[in-house]
């Protein structure tokens, strides 16, 4: 009888982590175009000449965001696109809802423009599950777990990063003309290396880790902004 109750147990406990599982559809085909970009560039639609091309929704959290990411690139690329959006849900009265890492939509764009956005700024996340305490230009600044804090660069300055621990890591930054965005982790280990050699690359060694940008900006849409103080 107790090994019935353990089978039942484990059973039922399968199943409700199948229930919770990460879900990742297409929802929606408008278009499809022929393209060779490995880019997935978050975008804002009213500043771009961007072609629609369908719409990603994402149900379920998933702690580990390299794979997060590539669930929702391999979808994208089905499409062509090399841009997304988000999609925010309406609220009851007409609004438009906060962004559910549990529960999104992004909407998938082509695009041949080639501006940057968001010039000469740097992303700086935490982890998932901790809070990171860094210092810029010797400003001690806790990062909120599953958060960032975004730095724009003046012209002039320089600013350095350190995570403030014993043999941990330090990067200087400075603005530069048209300087596409930065994006850098704090970690305590290394970053699983994605699969597909796009996303979620380690580009330097220690506790600071440069992110790829199509990856640093889909961790936009999963982490929550830390406002300056």
């Amino acid at each position: 009888m107790r090994n019935s109750v353990k089978v039942v147990t484990i059973v039922g406990f399968l199943l409700g982590m199948q229930m919770q599982a990460q879900q990742v559809r297409l929802t929606r085909v408008d278009k499809v175009v022929e393209n060779a970009d490995k880019t997935f560039y978050r975008i804002d639609p009213v500043l771009h000449e961007a072609q629609l091309l369908g719409e990603i929704e994402v149900d379920g959290y998933n702690r580990n965001t390299v794979e997060a990411f590539n669930k929702v690139y391999t979808k994208a690329k089905q499409t062509g696109a090399n841009a997304f959006a988000v999609h925010p849900y309406e609220t009851i009265d007409g609004g438009l809802g906060q962004i559910d890492p549990a529960h999104f939509r992004l909407l998938l764009y082509y695009t041949d423009n080639r501006s940057v956005e968001n010039v000469n700024a740097v992303y700086l996340f935490s982890g998932v599950e901790q809070p990171q305490t860094i210092s810029i230009n010797n400003r001690k600044i806790e990062i909120p777990a599953a958060g960032y804090l975004k730095l724009n660069l003046q012209q002039g300055s320089v600013y350095t990063i350190s995570t403030r621990k014993f043999l941990g890591s330090t990067i200087r930054v400075a603005a530069a003309s048209d300087q596409a965005p930065q994006y850098f982790q704090i970690v305590g280990a290394r970053l699983t290396q994605n699969p597909y050699g796009t996303a979620g690359i380690n580009l330097k060694s220690g506790d600071i880790v440069k992110l790829e940008r199509s990856y640093g900006e889909f961790l936009t849409v999963l982490y929550h902004e830390k406002r300056a103080d």
